[in-house]
């Protein structure tokens, strides 16, 4: 089966570019504005903020001036927290995902459900001990999957023409087997994550998780059998499991001069590894949030990205990949955010260093405050 176009080819160069990987394997989505997305990151995150329900969005597009259709992804959660027992807590949430890509409309659907358990594990004393807590919370993720591609959208090397027309005539027979390929698959996913956070005081936390996605491996491949070359010669297979996804994250807030300070410093460190591909993201924001104005923060940050370089088709390494600037504002219950990825890497000179831009927003529903416990501060 002839089955790569040049044109076909030409994406899959640009895909591993972009994804940094050393072959066609399949990798996750991502978001720069990490805890933004939190079932994206880990199931252990459902629940963990102040209130008692948050409803969140989430759109990145890349890509754009450089392709005919960009790369966009949007995202849904809804997650919240419960009291059980006398000083615990039952995380929950639900969430969807849509990431759409190139002019054969490959795209990939998620939906899931998320549940943790919230242990307490140090409590502080008198009036101000609730702002001295430890919890260690432990989370699963059941959900389904769909890739599907839209196989007529795509040109082969059979239907170029250039006396005629000078590019693909897709009035010509494409010579493929499209018996031999699927729409769509679809599948289930498993997640696991712990994390542990502490409160130390009014905005001094830390925090630090770790997580395991795709515990299934599931097959995600589009194809009933092993495609084949142009000679006939089979390469790849009809089974395509997606590898397991390694997650380590952790950070904290630190309020500069004392109590009474509005300036607080969030680092923060996300490593991600997946098959043959890393990724590794730190970063500093900044938190302006004054104590007579408790119902507004402003925040301002800016993140390393470090993932695998292209070198050869066959061959990568890793280097620097792009710089992230964020930018975010809390006032009452909702929370925005915007970041802009400035590509670094040797894609700079293909895209003049344009990256992409992401959004999320938040609204969070305030909960009983006699059983409301400190939470950590993220990016």
């Amino acid at each position: 089966m002839k089955l790569f176009s040049k044109h076909l080819f030409f994406g899959a160069c640009i895909a591993a570019l972009f994804l940094g990987i050393q072959d066609a394997k399949a990798q996750d989505q991502r978001y720069s504005q990490y805890y933004a997305a939190p079932a994206r990151m880990n199931p252990a995150l459902a629940g963990v903020f102040d209130g008692a329900f948050r409803l969140g969005l989430n759109y990145r597009t890349q890509w754009g001036a450089n392709m005919n259709k960009a790369y966009n992804s949007a995202s849904f959660t809804a997650d919240g927290r419960t009291p059980i027992f006398k000083d615990d807590f039952l995380g929950f949430g639900f969430n969807a995902m849509y990431d759409r890509a190139g002019m054969a409309g490959y795209s990939v659907t998620e939906l899931g459900f998320d549940v943790n358990y919230q242990k307490k594990l140090y409590q502080g004393r008198g009036a101000l001990g609730k702002q001295y807590t430890q919890f260690l919370v432990a989370g699963g993720h059941v959900g389904l999957g769909q890739r599907a591609v839209n196989w007529e959208k795509l040109t082969y090397s059979e239907q170029w023409d250039p006396e005629t027309v000078g590019y693909y005539n897709t009035n010509f027979s494409s010579g493929e087997n499209m018996l031999a390929v699927r729409q769509n698959r679809l599948y289930p996913e498993f997640h696991a994550g712990l994390m542990w956070y502490g409160t130390f005081g009014k905005r001094r936390s830390a925090y630090g998780g770790a997580s395991i996605s795709h515990l299934n491996r599931p097959d995600v491949s589009l194809f009933w059998r092993a495609p084949v070359d142009t000679s006939g010669n089979s390469f790849g297979g009809p089974i395509e499991r997606l590898p397991m996804r390694f997650t380590i994250h952790g950070g904290g807030e630190i309020l500069l001069g004392g109590r009474g300070g509005s300036l607080s410093l969030l680092p923060g460190a996300v490593m991600m590894f997946q098959g043959p591909s890393t990724e590794i993201n730190f970063g500093l924001s900044m938190k302006y949030q004054a104590q007579q104005y408790d119902d507004f923060a402003f925040r301002f940050g800016v993140w390393t990205r470090i993932a695998n370089q292209f070198v050869t088709i066959t061959d990568a390494t890793i280097g620097m990949d792009a710089v992230i600037v964020h930018v975010g504002l809390d006032f009452n219950q909702l929370q925005f955010g915007f970041s802009y990825d400035a590509t670094l890497s040797k894609l700079m000179a293909i895209n003049n260093t344009r990256g992409s831009f992401e959004f999320s927003l938040f609204y969070i529903f305030p909960g009983d405050a006699k059983r409301q416990q400190g939470c950590p501060s993220f990016n």
